[in-house]
């Protein structure tokens, strides 16, 4: 059985080489726009594909961002709800200090221990940190300004700085007030979670809540706790720093409002 022989010249290249031993500059001619002609349509091929590929890495990328602030939105206005019902705490309690010591009962105990709330809070950014490592902001539509993103995402941090700073009132009112007063508003007046339809529990405070302690006990908190300066010094300024986080808050959910509005607005005009 006979072998063939391979001489490793492709067709085309062995045909012009033929045709440059007969001098047939038509035939050289042709051929050369065949193999150009070739080359060019294998190129546009393949940077179409490329260019597909692209606009699904990004399309996908866009539909993680809107998820993410979707979330994040949810997260202010549920941390923005917690802080203005602590921050209306602090404020009736500082009136109430203003106010005859008879006057005042359970519900100045209870106003001066929610003035304490905190909340943990956190910036959705797994997904823009991810185009940043990869490189894959590069696939994001030019409509959409990657340099706002990354200010969005900066200044959200900041914001999370003010909306996280927690304040020497906390436990100094936790110092100061008889534990079985603070066990007492704990369990009438705790944190009550709200299933999320992010899949996630919101924190929100109780509107009302009463709790059941012996006269004198309560007699004997309110007495002490409206006669201690410290604790009034330090109210005033929790006042003060729980303005400075809802604000905060407050200028975060307008920025992330704006950023998913022109997140939608380039998935809409991709699509």
């Amino acid at each position: 059985m006979s072998k063939k022989t391979y001489t490793g010249k492709p067709m085309i290249l062995k045909g012009l080489v033929e045709s440059l031993r007969r001098r047939d500059w038509f035939t050289v001619f042709m051929e050369i726009m065949i193999v150009v002609v070739g080359v060019f349509i294998g190129i546009e091929v393949s940077n179409w594909n490329q260019d597909r590929q692209n606009r699904a890495l990004a399309e996908s990328y866009l539909v993680r961002l809107t998820a993410d602030l979707e979330s994040q939105i949810a997260t202010w206005e549920d941390a923005l709800q917690y802080f203005r019902q602590t921050r209306q705490h602090t404020l009736s309690a500082l009136e109430n200090f203003q106010s005859p010591v008879e006057d005042l009962g359970e519900q100045f105990l209870i106003d001066l221990y929610q003035a304490s709330q905190a909340r943990n809070l956190s910036v959705r950014r797994s997904t823009y940190d991810e185009l940043v490592a990869t490189g894959g902001i590069e696939y994001l539509p030019p409509a959409l300004s990657r340099e706002a993103l990354g200010v969005y995402y900066d200044l959200s941090e900041r914001w999370l700085a003010v909306a996280g700073d927690i304040t020497d009132y906390r436990p100094v009112i936790r110092r100061h007030m008889d534990y079985r007063v603070q066990e007492a508003i704990v369990d009438a007046c705790g944190d009550v979670y709200v299933r999320h339809r992010f899949g996630y529990s919101a924190v929100q405070l109780p509107d009302d809540c009463d709790i059941v302690l012996p006269a004198a006990l309560v007699s004997a908190e309110v007495e002490q706790l409206h006669a201690n300066a410290i604790v009034e010094q330090h109210l005033r300024y929790q006042a003060s720093n729980l303005r400075s986080r809802t604000q905060a808050i407050e200028n975060a959910l307008v920025a992330t409002r704006n950023t998913l509005a022109a997140v939608r607005q380039i998935k809409g005009s991709e699509s």
